[in-house]
């Protein structure tokens, strides 16, 4: 490593690059983002074997007049996406075309996760006029319910799925572990403030912060508090705040 090297009187020559053939929609380019931040860690980083170039051109679009406030996700030839007002769509990704829709509540604001044919999904209003939620797992291939769980307070936590379980925070600030086959409670958690992001996980533990302005670690297996940080008085000078984004894991530190 050389560091820095500057040199007024050399002129710039851009490197050439050869460019890459525009691969064809099909099979190849059909990989999964199950979860919003696409893994488990919720890097939002997908590897690709042959980078993209551009130029790049719509393929299709699907135009609506509700607002989209998170990301759609992704399994095998389907796209699932859910509205703020609270209506889960599902569409063929390579075409577009609309597959099913299913209204859930009246609003919304996360997105869902898909794994092994589900699609679980929270809900910030279960009607109008209510601040309760609920959670609900549906059928991928045709919106079928699964189970549906009422929550006593409101939900924007973008659903984490793993071994049998489904995590995802709430306003009242209990964070949910529920059995994926049932929607039945395996433990619950009460953090100091509302939990309003997703949680990610990593080595077992669950990462995610409130709105007190604290950090936590928890045991994905049973809730138990590993650790918790709060962001007052710290080295860089923050005072506690509230913490909306979703935590990504990387490299043994947490960001968020």
């Amino acid at each position: 490593d050389q560091g820095d090297v500057s040199n007024p009187d050399v002129a710039f020559t851009a490197p050439v690059t050869t460019q890459a053939a525009t691969p064809k929609p099909g099979p190849s380019l059909l990989f999964d983002w199950p979860f919003y931040g696409y893994d488990k860690e919720r890097t939002k980083t997908l590897e690709l074997e042959q980078p993209m170039r551009p130029p790049f051109r719509p393929i299709w679009t699907l135009v609506g007049g509700v607002l989209l406030e998170f990301p759609p996700v992704l399994e095998g030839r389907s796209l699932y996406v859910l509205k703020n007002n609270a209506t889960l769509y599902a569409l063929n990704r390579i075409t577009g075309k609309v597959l099913w829709r299913k209204n859930l509540g009246a609003l919304a604001a996360s997105s869902p996760a898909v794994v092994g044919g589900v699609v679980y999904v929270t809900i910030l209003q279960r009607s109008k006029g209510t601040k309760a939620g609920r959670v609900v797992a549906l059928r991928a291939r045709d919106g079928r319910t699964q189970w549906s769980r009422p929550l006593p307070s409101r939900a924007e936590s973008s659903p984490m799925v793993s071994n049998g379980r489904v995590w995802f925070g709430s306003e009242n600030g209990t964070v949910y572990a529920l059995r994926t086959r049932d929607g039945g409670v395996d433990w619950t958690y009460k953090a100091e403030g509302a939990v309003k992001a997703g949680l990610a996980l990593s080595g077992g533990n669950l990462y995610f912060g409130d709105y007190a302005g604290k950090v936590y670690a928890i045991r994905a297996r049973d809730g138990h508090q590993t650790w918790k940080k709060s962001t007052s008085g710290s080295a860089l000078g923050f005072s506690s705040g509230t913490f909306y984004s979703t935590p990504a894991v990387a490299f043994g530190r947490v960001y968020i």
